[in-house]
C-alpha cells in the first residue's frame, strides 16, 4: 500500500507502506517527517495488524482527519481514503504505475512504447508495412531493404543492451537499499484510559506520555470535577517508568474475543504503548486481564500518585480528608525546616499533594487559598536556603576548607530532590571536596 501526497512540494510522490507500520510527524526520528508547522512532534501512526491498516492520532494539536472527518480513535483504512495530517493531504491505496493527479484520480504515462514504435515503422522487422510488401521484385530494391534491416538490427541490439544493462544496475541498487532498510522506530509513546462505571456515577482517568511531557486527566461526573494536570518528566522518571514497562511483555499481548467488552462494564481499561520499537493497543475489561497490562498500569498507577494524582473513584468526603491529611503532614514538616533542609523540600511536596485534591473542587473550599498561601511561604524559604548554602560551599571554597564546603554540600543534597540533575551535580562537588579534604590531611601529618 502508498501513501500518495495530493499537495505540497512532495505532490505526486508516494512513500510504500511497510508492516508493522509507520509514525508521521515533525521530529525527525519519526518515519515520515512532515515539517508543516500545522504537524505536531509525533502527530499519527498508520499501523498493519496482519490483515488490515489503520491510522490513529497521537494526540495531537491539530487532530487527524480521513476525509473532513475528524479521528477519535483508531480507524481502519480502505484504498481511496483521503487523509489529512495538519495542511499535509495524503490519499491511501495500492502502488501503481499511473501518475497521480491533486484530486487523487489516475492519469497515464505519456513515455513511448519501444515495442510499439518498431511495429509502426515501416522498416519493422516483425512483418513491415504495405511499401515493403510492394516491393518483392528487383534486386537492387531487396538489397535497400536488406540494408534498412541490417542498419536497424545494429542500432536496435546496443540500445536493448544499454537497456538492459539500466535495468540490471536499477535492481541492484533497489536490492542494496532494501539490504540496508533500518526497522521503523517507534518514539516512545503511553496513552492510558480507564472509566469506572457505577449506578450513580461515572469516573474517567486518563494518562498521555509523549516526549518529556506528561497530562493527568480526571473527571467525576457525580460529583461534578473536570481535573486537567500536566507536568514535564525528568529523564530519570522517564527512564524509571520504560524500565517497569520493559520488564512485562506487553507487547505481545493481543485483543482476543474475550478479551473485547461486551455490553455494558464496570470498569473499561486501555493502553496504547510504544516502546523499544514495538507499538501496541490492549483493552482490558472488568472480567478479564493479564498480568504484563496490569504491570503497566500498576507503572503508571506509582507515576500518577508521585504527582498526588487520584486514580480510582473517591467520593467529595474522601478527597477532602486526604487533601487535609497532606496539609497537616506539611505543616509540621515546615514549623521544623532547621532540623533539616529535607524538611522544607518534603514540606512543599505536602502542599503541592494537598492542592492537587482541593483544586478539583468549584468552586475551590477556603482550604486550597490557606495552602496555596503556605505554600508560596515555604517556597521562598526554599529560594533562601539553597541561595544560602551555594553562597556558604563558594566562601568556604575560596578559603580552602573543602571540609566545610563538603559539610554544605550534604545539607544541598537533603534539600534537593534525590532524581535531579542538579542532585547529582552537587554530589559530584562533595567528592571532590572530600578529596581535597583527604589531601590536605595527609599533608599536615606529614609536617
Amino acid at each position: 500500500m502508498d501513501l500518495i501526497f495530493l499537495n505540497g512540494s512532495n505532490k505526486g510522490s508516494r512513500c510504500q507502506l511497510t508492516p508493522p507500520g509507520i509514525s508521521i510527524g515533525s521530529e525527525s526520528d519519526n518515519d515520515l517527517q512532515l515539517t508543516d508547522g500545522e504537524v505536531s512532534q509525533y502527530h499519527a501512526m498508520i499501523s498493519f495488524d496482519g490483515k488490515d491498516w489503520y491510522i490513529e492520532d497521537l494526540g495531537s494539536s491539530t487532530g487527524t482527519f480521513i476525509g473532513s472527518q475528524q479521528i477519535t480513535q483508531k480507524q481502519k483504512l480502505s484504498p481511496g481514503d483521503l487523509i489529512g495530517v495538519g495542511n499535509q493531504k495524503f490519499k491511501f491505496g495500492q502502488a501503481q504505475k499511473a501518475s497521480v493527479t491533486s484530486d487523487g484520480s489516475s492519469a497515464q504515462s505519456d513515455q513511448p512504447d519501444l515495442a510499439s514504435e518498431i511495429r509502426k515503422s515501416k522498416y519493422s522487422i516483425f512483418g513491415g508495412g504495405q511499401k515493403n510488401a510492394a516491393r518483392d521484385q528487383g534486386g537492387k530494391k531487396k538489397s535497400r531493404l536488406g540494408n534498412l534491416i541490417f542498419t536497424l538490427i545494429v542500432i536496435t541490439i546496443p540500445i536493448a543492451g544499454i537497456f538492459s544493462f539500466m535495468v540490471w544496475s536499477d535492481q541492484k541498487k533497489l536490492e542494496a537499499e532494501k539490504s540496508k532498510k533500518v526497522p521503523m522506530k517507534h518514539p516512545f509513546f503511553l496513552y492510558y484510559e480507564k472509566i469506572i462505571t457505577k449506578p450513580d456515577n461515572v469516573f474517567r482517568f486518563e494518562v498521555k506520555i509523549e516526549g518529556n511531557k506528561v497530562i493527568f486527566t480526571v473527571d467525576d461526573l457525580k460529583y461534578g470535577r473536570h481535573f486537567i494536570k500536566e507536568e514535564v518528566l525528568e529523564n530519570d522518571k522517564i527512564e524509571k517508568l520504560k524500565e517497569e514497562i520493559g520488564k512485562t511483555e506487553f507487547h505481545k499481548l493481543t485483543n482476543d474475543d474475550s478479551n473485547a467488552p461486551i455490553g455494558p462494564v464496570e470498569t473499561y481499561r486501555r493502553i496504547d504503548l510504544a516502546l523499544n520499537g514495538n507499538f501496541n493497543s490492549i483493552i482490558v475489561n472488568t472480567t478479564y486481564g493479564k498480568t504484563s497490562f496490569e504491570r503497566v498500569e500498576r507503572a503508571i498507577s506509582d507515576l500518577a500518585q508521585f504527582y498526588s494524582v487520584q486514580t480510582g473513584l473517591l467520593t467529595a468526603e474522601e478527597m477532602r480528608d486526604l487533601a487535609k491529611e497532606y496539609y497537616v503532614q506539611a505543616e509540621e514538616l515546615f514549623r521544623n525546616y532547621q532540623a533539616s533542609p529535607k524538611n522544607i523540600r518534603l514540606a512543599i511536596n505536602k502542599y503541592n499533594a494537598a492542592l492537587s485534591y482541593y483544586e478539583q473542587f468549584e468552586p475551590k473550599p477556603k482550604e486550597w487559598n490557606i495552602c496555596r498561601k503556605q505554600l508560596e511561604k515555604a517556597q521562598e524559604l526554599y529560594k533562601k536556603i539553597y541561595a544560602d548554602l551555594v553562597f556558604n560551599i563558594q566562601k568556604y571554597n575560596k578559603m580552602n576548607r573543602p571540609d566545610l564546603a563538603s559539610q554544605e554540600c550534604g545539607k544541598m543534597l537533603e534539600l534537593l530532590d534525590p532524581g535531579s540533575d542538579t542532585h547529582q551535580k552537587f554530589r559530584e562537588y562533595k567528592i571532590e571536596f572530600d578529596k581535597k579534604s583527604n589531601i590536605l590531611k595527609k599533608k599536615k601529618r606529614k609536617k
